[in-house]
């Protein structure tokens, strides 16, 4: 069965914010759930409820999800498998530890094997017959560009999700449930932002809603940057509800953009391909402004803790506002609307 009979291309900017609706219900809940769970029973009971939903997910997976018809099947070649798997596996888990390791030449050592496995990788998907991965999806400018722009923006929203909190807590003294409660209808907002902004890309494309969504997100970056350690909560929340409907004004027609500009038999291969490389993207991203906040005695005014704890965390706040304003350059030059779309 073709792609275009389940999903036609006009309609899938509204599909992926259906998409997107699912997946912001569990932000919606998770934040003021686990809040609770943490200051009633303990951080460990939510590794519990992970394992028991990831063992649901698994039994849900082969009992409902089923291959579809019209696409090309890849190779299972074992080489490639491996490559990927340990390529991946060095990259994302030198990314993670690099600014918290105890040794972190060990963490840029992974990198550099994981970078060149996967540079081994590349380079045999194109001696193989039938490919187990069709890079050759980036020679396409239009979804190369959105690759950039998706793999840079959830670099910078992972960052926010985990500094967030951290400030919330420990600058602001607010307890896990009530960061929870804060961030909840940010990830509410966002659910119903992914619907519409993928319906407003169906009928006018990609260029006015991604400029839009571009903009609020510069504009909450800038705002947490002038956040202090006595900020009023509801502020906080308030610049998180605006940051998270510039994300899905973003992240959801930015992708549909590049999928939208592959032909249907490689869609399988693009999906792939910018699954992996957003991951990439949040695992630096999370890695490198995280790390910013190690500059907080740098910039603290006192040798109070406090002082130095928040102006880490203003530090990094910088940091994120100058990557989405990366993000809004890459923008301005690189998505634009089509005649052909």
């Amino acid at each position: 069965m073709d792609f275009d009979i389940i999903f036609p291309r006009e309609n899938r900017g509204m599909v992926m914010g259906i998409v997107g609706v699912v997946i912001s219900f569990a932000p919606a809940i998770g934040p003021p759930a686990s809040g609770a769970l943490i200051d009633l029973v303990g951080w460990r009971s939510l590794f519990f409820i992970v394992a028991g939903i990831s063992v649901v997910v698994i039994v849900l997976t082969f009992a409902l999800l089923r291959n579809r018809e019209g696409f090309e099947r890849t190779s299972f070649d074992v080489p490639s498998i491996v490559l990927s798997s340990f390529g991946m596996l060095g990259l994302l888990y030198g990314l993670s530890t690099i600014t918290s390791s105890d040794t972190p030449w060990v963490s840029a050592l992974l990198m550099v094997v994981g970078l060149a496995l996967l540079v081994v990788f590349v380079r045999r998907q194109g001696t193989l017959e039938v490919p187990m991965l069709r890079v050759e999806t980036l020679k396409t400018r239009r979804f190369r560009n959105s690759i950039i722009v998706c793999c840079l923006l959830e670099g910078a929203l992972i960052a926010i999700d985990v500094l967030l909190p951290l400030y919330l807590q420990n600058s602001l003294g607010h307890t896990p449930t009530m960061t929870g409660l804060a961030m909840a209808p940010a990830a509410l907002a966002g659910a119903v932002t992914g619907v519409v902004a993928g319906r407003i890309f169906d009928k006018h494309g990609v260029r006015v809603i991604v400029l839009v969504g571009a903009a609020l997100l510069e504009g909450a970056a800038i705002a947490l940057c002038l956040c202090g350690a006595d900020t009023w909560v509801v502020t906080v929340a308030g610049i998180y509800f605006v940051e998270t409907i510039g994300w899905q004004c973003v992240s959801t027609p930015s992708n549909t953009w590049g999928i939208n500009s592959l032909p249907n038999e490689i869609i399988q291969h693009g999906n792939a391909v910018m699954s992996t490389l957003m991951q990439v993207g949040a695992s630096f991203g999370t890695a490198a402004i995280v790390s910013l906040t190690a500059f907080g005695p740098l910039f603290a005014s006192s040798s109070d803790a406090a002082a130095v704890t928040f102006a880490g965390y203003h530090v990094a706040f910088i940091g994120t506002a100058v990557l989405l304003a990366v993000v809004a350059l890459v923008i301005i030059v690189g998505v634009r609307d089509k005649e052909s779309d």
